[in-house]
């Protein structure tokens, strides 16, 4: 088996994932072990134990995230999704929620910084930053040095990877807290089983 967290940046925009294998003989039993719970159970066992995963790799994001505004550093979020096969994927990115009449994102709207007051910016540039920018045209207002500015063309950024740096920095910790999450909760289901009988 193996483990997928993906960066919530998505595949289009150059999302970072990290995937491990759980193959040491205590880590192959917890696997023999899952497959004999029910397949209900076992996603609920997985979601849990994938959230654990990815909490250490958004603790480090958020420390690596640049803190021009903090706003990209306070949109970070993790979102589980369980799918009908078994499967269960963290997604670690800024948070947006998908509108279901035009299927566009909106991002969650932060406050800038206390300094600036009802100045109300989202973390729809993630994306940038995790990758970089190639030199292009633009024509609209910019912020430089705590100042908006109005450029024409934008000279570009560097790639920061501070979403991928966390995933690649924080792996084993990810597997230690997958593994101990999912005996956690293969004994608390276990436990539940007891009583009812």
């Amino acid at each position: 088996m193996s483990l997928d967290l993906a960066g919530g940046l998505g595949a289009k925009r150059g999302g970072a994932g990290v995937i491990f294998e759980l193959n040491r003989q205590d880590e192959r039993r917890l696997l023999r072990t899952l497959d004999t719970i029910e397949n209900k159970v076992r996603k609920r066992i997985l979601g849990k134990a994938v959230r654990a995963a990815a909490k250490p790799i958004l603790k480090q994001a958020r420390t690596n995230a640049p803190r021009r505004t903090t706003v990209l550093k306070r949109a970070l979020i993790t979102k589980v999704k369980r799918y009908k096969n078994g499967n269960v994927v963290a997604a670690i990115g800024p948070e947006y929620r998908k509108d279901r009449k035009t299927g566009k994102r909106t991002f969650r709207m932060l406050k800038a910084t206390k300094s600036r007051g009802a100045l109300k910016v989202d973390a729809f540039y993630a994306h940038m930053v995790e990758k970089g920018t190639a030199p292009h045209e633009y024509n609209g207002p910019v912020l430089i040095n705590g100042q908006v500015v109005w450029i024409k063309t934008h000279p570009g950024t560097r790639a920061t990877h501070f979403l991928k740096r966390s995933m690649q920095g924080q792996r084993q910790q990810a597997k230690r807290a997958f593994v101990a999450k999912a005996w956690a909760e293969i004994n608390a289901e276990a436990k539940k089983a007891r009583v009812k009988l």
